[in-house]
């Protein structure tokens, strides 16, 4: 052996020394994780983990070695640390607690799932991801079965876990691992990733969705245009989105096709971009930087999200939809319960979406039909039948608000009202008989049709001075008025008002001082002239009707004469005769008696006067409007004072008076300061949260809906408030 061994050892026994040759030392092995593939069986204290899907080590290996990894020499205890338990932040096998191994490990054994997932710490899902996440990035495995397992997880615990960045993690993987699949693989999957978005668009995902769209000249669908859209900065942030997620995604839906039917095709820049991999385990990343191995952690995409103004639409839409169910996602946030909530949240739908949801009362109301009297497709039908379907509580008069209501719920039901009191301005009464006619595809022209009916009730308070209509009154009126309707739909409104008024005629009667009060100062004498005419169709005029046209005339603030007067000045009223009282009549120059009756006619000459001044009186009636509810009650005997009627509080009569002033105060803004809205409760001696409060629990019942909104500022959503509710009058 050469002296210069450096591993010789000499020996001396007594006086003969002897060499011995020391063992040359072994460099200790470097350990690896060791891969078990999906369905692979092992056994870790007496644990039988059927799944696979983990890596093992002999021993802990050096900084940053293998979180994931199973290391069966280390201890395990005989009971499991409870499963809420978290493990830390990075956790790793090696440096949770003996407990918490036994805890881990038994999950999965158990197939990685649980009763009740909430009872399950992230830091069990994180460890088995970090290995996952090892294989498919490092290793580059393209087994599908991994990305599955990753999908399985997040379906099971996402719902019960709200934290975003352990579901952001598992995204990202999944998108990442997915593309390196192949395009066809991976159109497969990110649907279902989609699924995950919850509140917020993944970005990160999104670029690899849209490119794969491009790549496969595929047009991009609603679906994803919504995430898209949902990631835009333009689109508002408002809890109507996640209030209303499904009506929102529907209506999204429709409106995203009426704009692109086909779907839109999409673009991508000439560059493509880089999307980096960002690792939830730190070991992965240490890795990547010793290793060098850039491209294990990015990959080129089609630049599509970055061509921007391909989606410059998509807010647009968005935005469109968060104000088209607003007044929805106030309804279902209110406090009424049970048939009254549904049908106030149905009716606050936008039209779209009405028509594919079922109605809530539509079972009630066809049953109803089938017990209520018809003439051929009209149905006659009490006011408060309809009411009460409406969630309308049971009153001798219906307020404006309530008297839409009924309407509503009619168009809701595919059907038309009349008399209708939203056309009118007159609201209903709970008793009053109403038709129902099928409504029809075609608008009428609102503001002329109201002109018309407002006339039709007054020549049916006339035509029913005996008792009941008289078929010659009727047949002069619509000579007069026959030019003024032009559409069939406007036919069937004035048809079906009149069929309703001839069954109680009581209405028009009862309505002449809310219609005297809408008709201008210098159109009246030609209104008394065309009830005249009206009354004198078969060449007399009754006792019975004089007293009606006297009545008119009162309401329109005419002389006491001023039915004589229109029968004196008009020379196609010479052969009428007009039948007196046994007494002596009201003062005036009484009409000259007549030797015997004579048919009283229209000649064409006459009628295309009549027709003018009538398109002239309608017009002037179509633009004025008073809200009969405010009007006050006229007497038969009373002369109308010339000066203008204070605004009323009727329509308050359910609030406490104590908030009546503050409450007209605070409608003739939009918006109050805080400051201010504390300053006017003062004013009023009231504490603000008790103005508030109160004025919300009445506009609930009596509007609706709240009609104050606390934001940053108090809102007054004053779109609850009709013409006629102070500020709002004529």
């Amino acid at each position: 052996m050469p002296a210069d061994n450096p591993f010789e050892i000499k020996v001396v026994f007594g006086t003969s020394p002897r060499t011995i040759l020391a063992a040359t030392p072994r460099t200790r092995s470097k350990p690896k994780p060791v891969w078990h593939p999906p369905n692979q069986s092992l056994d870790i204290d007496g644990l039988q983990i059927a799944g696979g899907m983990v890596y093992t080590l002999e021993r802990a290996m050096d900084w940053p070695g293998e979180p994931s990894a199973i290391i069966p020499s280390l201890r395990v205890d005989p009971v499991a640390a409870d499963p809420t338990e978290d493990f830390g932040y990075y956790a790793g096998y090696d440096r949770i607690t003996p407990a918490q191994r036994r805890s881990y490990l038994e999950w999965l054994a158990a197939g990685r799932t649980d009763a009740d997932p909430a009872r399950r710490s992230l830091g069990h899902l994180f460890l088995f991801f970090y290995g996952v996440e090892r294989r498919v990035i490092l290793d580059r495995d393209r087994d599908p079965a991994l990305l599955e397992e990753i999908i399985r997880l997040l379906q099971q615990y996402g719902p019960a876990h709200r934290a975003r960045s352990w579901k952001n993690c598992f995204l990202r993987l999944l998108h990442f691992g997915g593309w390196q699949l192949g395009g066809e693989a991976y159109r497969v999957i990110w649907p279902r990733l989609l699924e995950f978005d919850g509140e917020r668009a993944d970005a990160e995902g999104l670029r690899f969705v849209l490119a794969s769209l491009y790549q496969r000249g595929e047009p991009m669908d609603w679906s994803v245009g919504y995430r898209v859209a949902l990631a835009n900065e333009e689109s508002q942030r408002s809890n109507v989105v996640s209030r209303t997620r499904e009506q929102f995604w529907a209506l999204f839906a429709q409106r995203f096709a009426e704009r692109y039917p086909a779907g839109l095709t999409l673009r991508a820049g000439k560059r493509p971009t880089q999307v980096p991999y960002r690792t939830a385990s730190n070991a992965i990343s240490q890795v990547w930087y010793s290793q060098k191995d850039t491209d294990s952690l990015q990959v080129d995409l089609p630049d599509v999200l970055g061509t921007a103004q391909q989606f410059e639409a998509l807010p647009k839409i968005w935005n469109s939809c968060v104000e088209a169910l607003t007044n929805y996602s106030r309804a279902i946030s209110s406090k009424k319960t049970g048939d009254a909530a549904a049908l106030a949240a149905w009716h606050a739908l936008p039209n779209e979406l009405r028509r594919t949801e079922a109605h809530p009362v539509r079972e009630a109301f066809d049953e109803l039909l089938t017990d209520l009297p018809r003439e051929e497709d009209q149905v006659f039908v009490p006011a408060g039948t309809l009411a009460a379907l409406a969630g309308v509580g049971e009153r001798a008069k219906l307020t404006s608000v309530q008297s839409q209501q009924v309407v509503t719920l009619a168009l809701g039901l595919g059907w038309n009202l009349a008399p209708d009191p939203v056309l009118l301005g007159l609201p209903l009464s709970w008793s009053q008989e109403l038709v129902l006619y099928p409504a029809g595809p075609h608008e009428v022209d609102a503001l002329r049709l109201r002109g018309v009916v407002w006339c039709l009730y007054l020549a049916i308070a006339i035509a029913a001075a005996h008792g009941e209509v008289g078929t010659t009154e009727m047949e002069v009126f619509y000579k007069i008025v026959a030019l003024q309707i032009e559409q069939e739909t406007e036919w069937q409104t004035v048809r079906a008002t009149e069929a309703a008024l001839r069954r109680d005629s009581n209405v028009a009667l009862r309505a002449i001082p809310q219609i005297a009060r809408a008709i201008p100062a210098q159109s009246r004498v030609i209104v008394l002239g065309m009830m005249v005419r009206v009354a004198a169709a078969n060449g007399k005029i009754s006792l019975e009707e004089l007293k009606i046209l006297r009545r008119m005339a009162r309401a329109f603030e005419l002389e006491i004469d001023a039915v004589e007067n229109v029968l004196r000045g008009d020379e196609a009223f010479r052969e009428v005769v007009i039948e007196k009282a046994g007494g002596s009549r009201s003062s005036g120059e009484p009409v000259p008696p007549r030797p015997q009756p004579s048919t009283f006619a229209l000649d064409r000459e006459r009628i295309a006067v009549l027709t003018q001044e009538t398109r002239e009186v309608i017009s002037l009636l179509s633009v004025v409007m008073t809200d009969p509810e405010e009007a006050p009650a006229v007497s038969e005997e009373t002369t109308f004072a010339s000066s203008p009627q204070p605004v009323s509080t009727d329509w308050l009569e359910a609030l406490d008076p104590r908030f009546h002033s503050p409450l007209l105060t605070l409608i003739e803004r939009d918006g109050w300061a805080p400051a201010e809205f504390d300053s006017l409760a003062e004013r009023h001696h009231l504490l603000p949260d008790d103005l508030f409060d109160s004025i919300n629990v009445w506009s609930d019942e009596a509007l609706g809906d709240f009609l104050l909104v606390r934001t940053d500022t108090v809102q007054v959503a004053r779109s609850l408030l009709t013409v006629g509710q102070a500020p709002f009058t004529a």
